[in-house]
């Protein structure tokens, strides 16, 4: 269980957000990219200011539909 979900943690926006895991790493960035759960903490930040990120969205909704 650990060795699936702590690698999708650390490589997600959980603990830093996007833009600054970018500025880090674009190697890194592109794997947080596609990081479902990634989208999902997106979709959170984004939600606690109002507003709606559109691409996380769909990414969580599809990720969802698959699994």
């Amino acid at each position: 269980m650990n060795f699936v979900i702590f690698p999708m943690f650390f490589a997600s926006s959980a603990l830093y957000p996007l833009w600054h895991v970018k500025e880090a790493s674009l190697l890194l960035y592109e794997i947080c990219e596609i990081n479902p759960f990634t989208h999902a903490v997106e979709l959170i930040r984004f939600a606690l200011y109002g507003q709606l990120e559109s691409t996380s969205a769909i990414v969580f909704v599809v990720t969802t539909a698959i699994f």
